[in-house]
């Protein structure tokens, strides 16, 4: 990425997201009160980051509805994908890699419990400088005593076992070396809400 091209805040690409006014409660949160994470992995010619996350109540206008059950308590999370070199063909719109995103819970596998038992979605922007993903979900602050962890990967709808090792002892997910598509991982800094025993 070229010194003049500057990654866009979280509030930023939600605003650029939001054509209905769905969003308006949650840029203001990302504004005021959101977890900047910064955390980042390269994986070929691109740079995976997760920038920030913000959770709670009432964060867009229309909750989520899944089965009958209002879901209105949920956390949502911005990532980046940038091409690290300054080459047209990276950077192209159909170049840039839209993989899958999926939060993951410690002591469970990603076939398991997946983006999928949490009523997540993701919506998609692309830029100039790269690629964005805002992620919905669960509110994912429920789950901090055991351990979060966001898989970025490709091919599968779900983080599948040719992607990654879950190892039974500890609960925890890792990225198998052997293969050969994306299978990116992070540990999610969380704090426990005060009321989550």
């Amino acid at each position: 990425m070229s010194s003049n091209q500057q990654i866009k805040k979280p509030e930023e690409v939600i605003a650029t997201l939001d054509f209905d006014g769905q969003y308006t409660n949650l840029i203001q949160a990302f504004k005021d009160n959101s977890t900047v994470l910064n955390l980042s992995q390269q994986h070929g010619d691109y740079l995976y980051s997760l920038l920030a996350m913000v959770s709670g109540k009432n964060l867009r206008k229309n909750p989520i509805i899944c089965d009958g059950e209002i879901l209105n308590d949920r956390s949502y999370l911005v990532a980046a994908i940038i091409p690290l070199k300054e080459d047209s063909i990276l950077k192209s719109d159909m170049a840039i890699p839209r993989p899958y995103i999926s939060p993951l819970i410690n002591g469970y596998s990603g076939e398991q419990l997946n983006l999928t038992n949490f009523a997540s979605g993701t919506h998609g922007l692309t830029c100039e400088e790269g690629y964005y993903i805002l992620l919905e979900t669960a509110n994912l602050t429920m789950y901090a005593n055991r351990g979060v962890q966001i898989a970025i990967y490709d091919k599968t709808p779900y983080p599948s076992a040719d992607a990654y090792d879950f190892n039974q002892t500890t609960g925890r997910t890792s990225p198998r070396s052997d293969y050969t598509g994306l299978n990116i991982i992070f540990d999610l800094p969380l704090n426990p809400p005060l009321n989550n025993p």
